[in-house]
């Protein structure tokens, strides 16, 4: 089954059925306020996601790396740069830094860009799995933002022009990212972010 990501003025609208929305003022703040039936929530004055819905997520100390989403632990690699598997469902990266498989889910992202635009599921499943919708909804969102932070920091540093894989705020669709090279992975970017804001 292939489940469609639908963009409209810049953000992602949908993930299948599953629609996305975004604040009043979306032209100003476009981080996600609900997914489907479930609110969003966030640390007071942070974008950090603390909430889908019902279900709490906690996050490693001094570390973007989320530590817990609801009853599922977080695996991360070896050093702790990027996250690996979140509860039952195993994270794939490309060679572009980006996640292309989550569990059974696979990602396609448009050639040398980093929004993705399509998720295909093996099977004939008419619809995404509660599960599988939350956990694929926190990769992607948790990958743009720590790209857009990545990307916002180093160009605050004199002399770096480095192209952005996206532009604006999360979930941006941007033609700005043809023929970028290798983007660090979503967590690798928060770290070096996270180095530059010192």
């Amino acid at each position: 089954m292939e489940i469609e990501l639908t963009y409209d003025k810049g953000l992602l609208r949908s993930i299948g059925s599953a629609a996305i929305s975004y604040g009043r003022r979306e032209w100003m703040d476009t981080t996600p306020r609900a997914l489907g039936s479930w609110p969003l929530e966030y640390q007071r004055f942070s974008s950090t996601l603390r909430a889908v819905g019902s279900i709490e997520i906690t996050y490693r100390r001094r570390s973007s790396l989320p530590r817990t989403v609801g009853r599922w632990s977080c695996e991360t690699s070896r050093f702790g740069g990027r996250l690996e598997r979140i509860g039952p469902y195993e994270l794939m990266h490309d060679g572009a830094g980006r996640v292309c498989a989550v569990g059974p889910l696979e990602i396609s992202y448009n050639r040398g860009e980093s929004h993705p635009l399509h998720v295909q599921l093996p099977g004939d499943d008419a619809t995404l799995s509660e599960d599988l919708l939350l956990v694929l909804f926190l990769v992607l969102f948790w990958q743009q933002q720590a790209w857009d932070a990545y990307y916002g920091a180093k160009s605050t540093r004199p002399g770096t022009h480095e192209r952005r894989p996206s532009s604006g705020g999360t979930f941006s669709d941007s033609s700005e990212s043809r023929g970028m090279n290798r983007a660090p992975s979503a967590w690798e970017a928060a770290g070096i972010a996270g180095r530059f804001r010192r």
